[in-house]
Protein backbone atom coordinates (compact mmCIF):
# COMPACT_ATOMS: atom_id res chain seq x y z
CA UNK A 1 0.00 0.00 0.00
CA UNK A 2 1.48 3.35 -0.98
CA UNK A 3 -0.74 5.41 1.32
CA UNK A 4 -2.67 7.38 -1.29
CA UNK A 5 -4.32 7.25 -4.65
CA UNK A 6 -4.68 10.09 -7.09
CA UNK A 7 -8.13 11.10 -8.20
CA UNK A 8 -9.50 13.93 -10.30
CA UNK A 9 -10.81 15.66 -7.18
CA UNK A 10 -7.48 15.29 -5.34
CA UNK A 11 -5.40 12.76 -3.44
CA UNK A 12 -7.31 10.45 -1.12
CA UNK A 13 -5.91 7.59 0.95
CA UNK A 14 -7.09 4.30 -0.45
CA UNK A 15 -7.46 2.86 3.03
CA UNK A 16 -9.28 5.82 4.59
CA UNK A 17 -13.00 5.16 4.81
CA UNK A 18 -15.70 7.80 4.69
CA UNK A 19 -15.69 11.43 3.59
CA UNK A 20 -15.45 13.02 0.18
CA UNK A 21 -12.25 13.20 -1.85
CA UNK A 22 -10.99 16.39 -0.17
CA UNK A 23 -12.43 15.99 3.33
CA UNK A 24 -9.71 13.52 4.34
CA UNK A 25 -7.07 16.28 4.04
CA UNK A 26 -8.71 18.15 6.88
CA UNK A 27 -8.80 15.03 9.03
CA UNK A 28 -5.36 13.59 8.27
CA UNK A 29 -3.20 16.72 8.18
CA UNK A 30 -0.62 15.35 5.76
CA UNK A 31 -0.14 12.82 2.97
CA UNK A 32 2.96 10.77 2.29
CA UNK A 33 2.23 10.53 -1.43
CA UNK A 34 0.83 13.79 -2.82
CA UNK A 35 2.83 16.35 -0.88
CA UNK A 36 -0.14 17.90 0.96
CA UNK A 37 1.01 19.12 4.35
CA UNK A 38 -1.00 20.95 6.98
CA UNK A 39 1.39 23.56 8.32
CA UNK A 40 -0.46 24.72 11.43
CA UNK A 41 2.58 23.47 13.34
CA UNK A 42 1.83 21.31 16.35
CA UNK A 43 3.84 21.96 19.47
CA UNK A 44 5.05 19.04 21.56
CA UNK A 45 3.02 18.17 24.61
CA UNK A 46 5.52 18.71 27.39
CA UNK A 47 3.10 17.30 29.97
CA UNK A 48 3.27 13.95 28.19
CA UNK A 49 7.05 14.00 28.10
CA UNK A 50 9.09 13.03 25.09
CA UNK A 51 7.28 10.96 22.53
CA UNK A 52 8.63 7.74 21.13
CA UNK A 53 9.63 6.97 17.58
CA UNK A 54 6.76 5.34 15.70
CA UNK A 55 8.51 2.01 15.17
CA UNK A 56 7.46 -1.62 15.34
CA UNK A 57 8.12 -3.07 18.80
CA UNK A 58 7.59 -6.54 20.31
CA UNK A 59 4.81 -5.06 22.50
CA UNK A 60 3.29 -1.68 23.31
CA UNK A 61 2.37 -0.35 26.77
CA UNK A 62 -0.99 -1.69 28.01
CA UNK A 63 -2.02 -2.78 24.51
CA UNK A 64 -3.76 -6.13 24.13
CA UNK A 65 -2.13 -8.61 21.73
CA UNK A 66 -4.88 -8.42 19.09
CA UNK A 67 -4.69 -4.62 19.12
CA UNK A 68 -0.87 -4.69 19.02
CA UNK A 69 -1.01 -6.87 15.89
CA UNK A 70 -3.20 -4.26 14.15
CA UNK A 71 -0.92 -1.41 15.26
CA UNK A 72 2.21 -3.24 14.13
CA UNK A 73 0.66 -3.81 10.72
CA UNK A 74 -0.21 -0.12 10.46
CA UNK A 75 3.33 0.95 11.44
CA UNK A 76 4.81 -1.23 8.70
CA UNK A 77 2.99 0.84 6.04
CA UNK A 78 1.63 4.02 7.64
CA UNK A 79 -0.99 6.00 5.78
CA UNK A 80 0.43 9.24 7.18
CA UNK A 81 3.88 10.03 8.52
CA UNK A 82 3.83 9.94 12.31
CA UNK A 83 6.39 12.29 13.90
CA UNK A 84 6.22 10.77 17.37
CA UNK A 85 3.82 8.73 19.48
CA UNK A 86 2.71 8.38 23.07
CA UNK A 87 1.16 5.15 24.34
CA UNK A 88 -1.41 4.55 27.06
CA UNK A 89 -2.27 8.22 27.56
CA UNK A 90 -4.51 8.72 30.60
CA UNK A 91 -7.45 11.11 30.30
CA UNK A 92 -10.63 11.90 32.19
CA UNK A 93 -11.52 11.46 35.82
CA UNK A 94 -10.81 8.41 37.90
CA UNK A 95 -13.36 6.86 40.21
CA UNK A 96 -14.27 8.92 43.22
CA UNK A 97 -12.95 7.68 46.52
CA UNK A 98 -14.07 8.64 50.00
CA UNK A 99 -13.12 12.18 50.96
CA UNK A 100 -11.31 10.88 54.01
CA UNK A 101 -9.17 8.46 51.94
CA UNK A 102 -5.43 8.96 52.25
CA UNK A 103 -3.50 10.60 49.40
CA UNK A 104 -1.90 7.36 48.21
CA UNK A 105 -5.32 5.72 47.80
CA UNK A 106 -6.53 8.74 45.81
CA UNK A 107 -3.46 8.63 43.57
CA UNK A 108 -3.76 4.88 42.97
CA UNK A 109 -7.47 5.20 42.16
CA UNK A 110 -6.76 8.02 39.71
CA UNK A 111 -3.88 6.10 38.14
CA UNK A 112 -5.70 2.86 37.48
CA UNK A 113 -9.25 4.00 36.74
CA UNK A 114 -8.76 6.86 34.28
CA UNK A 115 -9.54 6.24 30.61
CA UNK A 116 -6.57 5.27 28.44
CA UNK A 117 -5.94 6.32 24.86
CA UNK A 118 -4.18 3.57 22.91
CA UNK A 119 -1.96 5.98 20.96
CA UNK A 120 -1.57 9.73 20.54
CA UNK A 121 0.45 10.51 17.42
CA UNK A 122 1.84 13.82 16.28
CA UNK A 123 1.10 14.31 12.58
CA UNK A 124 1.36 17.27 10.16
CA UNK A 125 -0.24 20.16 12.03
CA UNK A 126 -1.73 18.39 15.00
CA UNK A 127 -2.45 15.11 16.69
CA UNK A 128 -4.25 11.87 16.07
CA UNK A 129 -6.02 10.32 19.04
CA UNK A 130 -6.03 6.68 17.96
CA UNK A 131 -8.29 3.84 19.03
CA UNK A 132 -7.04 0.47 17.79
CA UNK A 133 -9.35 -2.51 17.39
CA UNK A 134 -9.33 -5.61 15.21
CA UNK A 135 -12.94 -4.69 14.25
CA UNK A 136 -13.83 -1.01 14.37
CA UNK A 137 -17.43 -0.75 15.50
CA UNK A 138 -19.59 1.57 17.54
CA UNK A 139 -17.50 1.04 20.69
CA UNK A 140 -14.34 2.23 18.92
CA UNK A 141 -16.26 5.19 17.47
CA UNK A 142 -17.49 6.23 20.91
CA UNK A 143 -14.05 5.83 22.44
CA UNK A 144 -12.34 7.86 19.70
CA UNK A 145 -14.83 10.73 20.01
CA UNK A 146 -14.77 10.78 23.81
CA UNK A 147 -10.99 10.52 24.01
CA UNK A 148 -10.50 13.48 21.64
CA UNK A 149 -12.71 15.67 23.84
CA UNK A 150 -10.94 14.56 27.03
CA UNK A 151 -7.46 14.82 25.51
CA UNK A 152 -8.12 18.32 24.18
CA UNK A 153 -9.55 19.48 27.51
CA UNK A 154 -6.71 18.03 29.57
CA UNK A 155 -3.65 18.74 27.41
CA UNK A 156 -4.69 21.82 25.34
CA UNK A 157 -2.58 20.78 22.34
CA UNK A 158 -1.53 23.28 19.68
CA UNK A 159 -2.99 22.36 16.31
CA UNK A 160 -5.96 20.23 15.42
CA UNK A 161 -6.83 16.94 17.09
CA UNK A 162 -8.50 14.20 15.05
CA UNK A 163 -10.25 11.06 16.29
CA UNK A 164 -8.87 8.01 14.48
CA UNK A 165 -9.91 4.36 14.39
CA UNK A 166 -7.37 1.90 13.02
CA UNK A 167 -8.64 -1.63 12.46
CA UNK A 168 -8.62 -4.56 10.11
CA UNK A 169 -12.22 -3.79 9.22
CA UNK A 170 -14.56 -0.88 9.92
CA UNK A 171 -18.18 -1.84 10.54
CA UNK A 172 -20.02 -0.65 7.41
CA UNK A 173 -22.96 0.40 9.58
CA UNK A 174 -20.93 3.13 11.29
CA UNK A 175 -19.33 4.65 8.16
CA UNK A 176 -22.12 7.26 7.84
CA UNK A 177 -21.40 8.33 11.44
CA UNK A 178 -17.65 8.40 10.76
CA UNK A 179 -18.34 10.75 7.84
CA UNK A 180 -20.76 12.95 9.77
CA UNK A 181 -18.53 13.23 12.86
CA UNK A 182 -15.18 13.77 11.14
CA UNK A 183 -13.53 10.59 12.37
CA UNK A 184 -10.65 9.09 10.39
CA UNK A 185 -11.32 5.40 9.83
CA UNK A 186 -8.32 3.40 8.61
CA UNK A 187 -8.58 -0.21 7.52
CA UNK A 188 -5.33 -2.12 7.23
Amino acid sequence: MDGHSSAAAGCRPAACVGGDSNDWKTRLGTCNGCGFVDTDGGAGLSVLGLGQKPIVMPHYPHMMLEDADVWTEYLKAPLVKLKQVWYDVHVGAGVKVAENADEITKKIAAGVTRKRIDVVAEVGGGYWVIEIKPFGGYVALGQALTYVRLFTAEYSPMGQVWPVIISREIDPDIIPQIDALGVVGVEI
